[in-house]
């Protein structure tokens, strides 16, 4: 049985090692965009690559094949904007302060884990508030809770 089961984990394992490389296509359309090149940053198995991407009158399109999705970062005038690409056409629009991604249900699932702790967040917030705001005796018992 174990001998099985380490079969297993070693097919699926070599199964990323043999997948084809696919084709992601990024077009980008920032309104008020005024720069001429942007800095695009994204993870490959030997590290991260920078490459230069052309923009004209906030238009722009970057390829490459890829076998899997990747962590991306597009630097933009004033910040950067983290997001991830993956084999497919993934659409970059809005304006260099308000970016919108579509075409990478990688990037929609890590919005949707992130949202999902803000509920979270907020409670342990409150509960930070509420203890700070208590007296400094009752402080510790707060804690214990």
């Amino acid at each position: 049985m174990l001998k099985k089961t380490y079969l297993v984990i070693v097919a699926l394992l070599s199964l990323h090692l043999i997948v084809p490389a696919q084709t992601v296509t990024i077009q980008g359309n920032l309104i008020g965009l005024t720069e001429n090149q942007l800095q695009f940053v994204y993870n490959t198995s030997e590290g991260y690559k920078v490459d230069t991407i052309h923009v004209t009158g906030g238009k722009f399109t970057w390829s490459k094949k890829l076998s899997g999705p990747r962590k991306a970062m597009l630097f933009l005038p004033e910040n950067s904007f983290p997001f991830f690409i993956e084999p497919g056409n993934i659409r970059i629009e809005g304006k260099p302060d308000s970016v919108v991604v579509i075409g990478s249900k990688t990037y929609d699932e890590s919005i949707a884990y992130s949202r999902s702790f803000k509920d979270l967040q907020q409670q342990r917030d409150s509960i930070r508030k509420a203890i700070s705001n208590a007296p400094a005796n009752e402080q510790p018992a707060l804690r214990e809770k």
